[in-house]
């Protein structure tokens, strides 16, 4: 159960940090740097939770 929940929330953040990623490059188009650095290191911080122990599949 525990599992199948703590599989769909990191879905979830996969799914949101790609929309951070699009959004960035959307935001230069738009001359908005500082959201699109706040975009960015969502995604990067997402990501650097993924490479941990804590963030990947069990």
């Amino acid at each position: 159960m525990w599992t199948w929940i703590r599989r769909e929330l990191l879905n979830i953040g996969d799914m949101l940090m790609s929309f951070a990623l699009v959004g960035g490059y959307a935001c230069i188009s738009f001359q908005a740097f500082d959201a699109m650095a706040l975009m960015w290191l969502l995604a990067c911080g997402w990501l650097a939770f993924r490479a941990t122990k804590a963030g990947e599949y069990r």
